[in-house]
Parts: structure tokens; C-alpha cells; sequence
């Protein structure tokens, strides 16, 4: 019974998404970098089951689980290996039309274990992947940065064209990886690029995180009955992660000339709240929460953003709202078999930490 109520949560994040208005799609051929993440497992069981013919190269950092379940599925093929391997990239995109790039070292304190390892991965190997990209004849590049490049903005809307004031190794290698994509791809040259500044992400996961803002305080709250706030007036504009992938899946499913040399921030106004509103949602849904407050403030980033242009040009409107992925999470924990917050796997920076020869680069098999 209990997997059964686990399922009705995956069932939701990977049944293939209607009425996003792109009339009938059109069957792609696509490669997955980073298909067993967080966000890449979702995407990927959702665009398998809207019928494209899936690739995935992974790592597999944090285990191979969050496939497992898909793993037999004939248009799903799944290869272990690392973006900074040229020579698999080229025999990996070869036929594909669309390749997108969520492969990464996610969150400052994980980028900050090996700083050259993360330079590496997180921008060398874009404009690596861009370059291998237009030699394979691939029609479209899509590329995961994050609203975090925004910085310390304060209570400004910031849209696509505000600057970038990055405060992280983390968020200034993906800011480097925008200008490589662009000096690969810009100018009418192929593929056509499209980069999604993702909002902070919530909700379960195939591959569950408990070391993201919504998470974490859910998880604390959950676990000991109470969570601490580090200041709380910092803004964050946050996104379920199963909108995410269907942010990127409007787009893998769009002609190439619809979203060339696009910038998107990816989220929605509405789900701009500040650490505050988010740990007071969370007592909402755990009333028994304690919430302490700490004026510290260790975050300094804190920045309101504007999604109009992927609502707009995208026809991009999110599903759920923060109270409903807290709820979803709650499920998940008091009903999920194996699931403890409090293991290392469920943090990016506690994981690789733990293991500092994930860094080091992996040798492809499949």
C-alpha cells in the first residue's frame, strides 16, 4: 500500500502533459544530459511517455533509482558517462534533433567542494556540447541555467535583459555557460538555443532533494517538528519541478526558429514569495511547527523575477503552487518506504562531499 500511494505521486509527474496548445506533437529524437537528476528524471519520464524517443547520459552521481521504473521501455536508452567525453557525445548525438543540457554540479556549497571540477562541468563543457551539437546537425540546444544569476536585486522585477549579478561559483559558472552557448550558437548559427533560467525548484522527485529551500523546510518541519529562518525577507521565485519539465517540453516539442537565441525565465510570478512566506505555508500545512528565527542572514541573494516573456511567447503556466508541493512532500515522507531525509543522498553537497572521486570523469558505458 504504501508504494501504491508513491506511485499515485510519480504517476502525476510523469503522465505526459495536455492542453499545452501545441496541437499534435511531433515525435522527437532526443537526448537527456543529466537524465536521472532531480529535474532530468521527471523530464524524462515525461517525455517518454508522451512518446519521443529518449536518450539518457548520466553520471548516475546519486544512484541509478529514479529510472529504474522506465528502464524497459523501448523508445528509453540509458547510458552511463560524462559530458566532458567528447568522443561519447559525438556517437551519443548522432540522428538526435533536440539535446538538452541539465548535467551539472547543482548549489553553491556542492560547487564549492572541487571549484575546477564544477568550472568543468558546469561551463566548459557547454560550449563543448553546443560545438558537438552543430557538427551532429542537431536542430535544437536546450540549456538549464538558473534565476540565480540575478543575485542580490532586492525587491526589483528583474526580466531577461536585467543584469546578472552573480554571488556563487555556482551561479557564475552558469552564467559563463550562457556566453559560451552564445559565442557557439549565436548569429543564425545552429543549433538553435534556448536557456531556461529555472526559478528555485520544489516538490518530489524520482530522485528526491531535501537541500532545496521548500524541501528542506518541509523536511525539517516534518522530521524534529520545527525549522530555522535565516532572515526571511529574501525574495525567491520558486517552480514545482514537474512545471520545469513541462517548461522544457513546450520547448523540445516548438519548431527550432520559435525559440532560437531565447532567454527564458522559467516560473511564474505568483510564486515569487520571500523564505518567511514559505516557512509560514509550511507550519499552514504541519500546524504543530515551531518556526525560529535567525537575523543571520547566510543567504544573501534575494531577488523577485518576472516570467511574462514564457508566458507569452511559450503559452508557459505553472500547475501547481508551493502549499500544494508541501503537501505532496509531506505525503510522500509519511508514506514513502526508504525515504530518510537525514541520509546524505538526499543533498548535493552532503553526497559529493562524502565522495570526492564522483568528480573525477567517468568512462562511458552503456
Amino acid at each position: 500500500m504504501l508504494y501504491k500511494k508513491i506511485d499515485n505521486i510519480e504517476e502525476k509527474l510523469s503522465g505526459a502533459i495536455k492542453g499545452d496548445g501545441n496541437g499534435e506533437v511531433r515525435k522527437e529524437n532526443i537526448i537527456v544530459l543529466g537524465g536521472a537528476g532531480f529535474l532530468g528524471s521527471v523530464l524524462t519520464n515525461q517525455l517518454v511517455q508522451a512518446g519521443h524517443e529518449v536518450t539518457v547520459l548520466d553520471k548516475f552521481l546519486y544512484d541509478d533509482h529514479a529510472l529504474r521504473k522506465i528502464s524497459d521501455r523501448v523508445n528509453l536508452s540509458i547510458y552511463r558517462g560524462d559530458i566532458r567525453d567528447v568522443e561519447l557525445l559525438q556517437d551519443l548525438f548522432r540522428g538526435k534533433d533536440t539535446v538538452i543540457n541539465l548535467a551539472a554540479i547543482v548549489g553553491d556549497e556542492a560547487c564549492r567542494i572541487d571549484q575546477e571540477a564544477t568550472i568543468e562541468i558546469n561551463t566548459k563543457a557547454a560550449g563543448v556540447i553546443a560545438s558537438t551539437a552543430r557538427e551532429a546537425g542537431v536542430k535544437k540546444l536546450l540549456h538549464a541555467s538558473t534565476c540565480s544569476t540575478y543575485g542580490k536585486n532586492g525587491d526589483a522585477l528583474l526580466n531577461e535583459n536585467s543584469p546578472l549579478l552573480p554571488l556563487s561559483l555556482y551561479a557564475q559558472s552558469k552564467v559563463e555557460s550562457e556566453k559560451m552557448l552564445w559565442s557557439e550558437t549565436g548569429r543564425g548559427k545552429s543549433p538553435a538555443c534556448c536557456i531556461f533560467r529555472f526559478s528555485t525548484l520544489f516538490g518530489y522527485s524520482f530522485r528526491p532533494r531535501f537541500d532545496l529551500v521548500v524541501n528542506t523546510l518541509t523536511g525539517h518541519a516534518w522530521n524534529r517538528g520545527a525549522l530555522t529562518i535565516f532572515g526571511g525577507d529574501q525574495w525567491r521565485p520558486l517552480l514545482h519541478v514537474s512545471d520545469a519539465a513541462r517548461a522544457v517540453r513546450l520547448a523540445a516539442e516548438s519548431e527550432p526558429e520559435r525559440i532560437a537565441g531565447k532567454i527564458y525565465n522559467t516560473g511564474s510570478s505568483e510564486l515569487n514569495m520571500t523564505i518567511m512566506d514559505v516557512g509560514n505555508l509550511v507550519r499552514e500545512c504541519l500546524p504543530e511547527t515551531v518556526i525560529e528565527v535567525e537575523d543571520q542572514i547566510c543567504d544573501e541573494r534575494n531577488y523577485r523575477v518576472d516570467f511574462s516573456r514564457i508566458r507569452k511567447e511559450l503559452g508557459f503556466v505553472p500547475g501547481h503552487t508551493v502549499k500544494t508541493g508541501i503537501l505532496e512532500l509531506v505525503h510522500a515522507l509519511e508514506n514513502g518506504d526508504g525515504i530518510d531525509i537525514t541520509e546524505p543522498v538526499f543533498s548535493n553537497y552532503r553526497h559529493l562531499s562524502a565522495q570526492p572521486a564522483l568528480f573525477e570523469e567517468a568512462v562511458a558505458v552503456s
